[in-house]
């Protein structure tokens, strides 16, 4: 840890965001796979018996999709 409370990992991930931040126009959605399956399962645990589902019409990225089939989620499709 340093004085100011962060890790050095924070700075070492907050460089890289202001970096891709440069590249790409406002507004951008950055999410880490490794937060969405800790975030899963721990919805998941905390509703045991419950169905969970993930509106693909809201974020339909690939990666995020696969992740959370492989973590055994449900899907809403739904078009207008």
């Amino acid at each position: 840890m340093l004085k100011s409370g962060r890790s050095r990992e924070s700075i070492d991930v907050t460089s890289e965001v202001e970096d891709i931040a440069k590249l790409y126009e406002s507004p951008c959605l950055l999410l880490s796979l490794n937060e969405l399956e800790n975030s899963y399962i721990h919805l998941s645990n905390a509703l045991p018996g419950v169905g969970l589902y993930y509106a693909i019409k809201a974020n339909s990225c690939d990666q995020i999709v696969q992740k959370l089939y492989e973590l055994g989620c449900n899907f809403d499709v739904s078009t207008n």
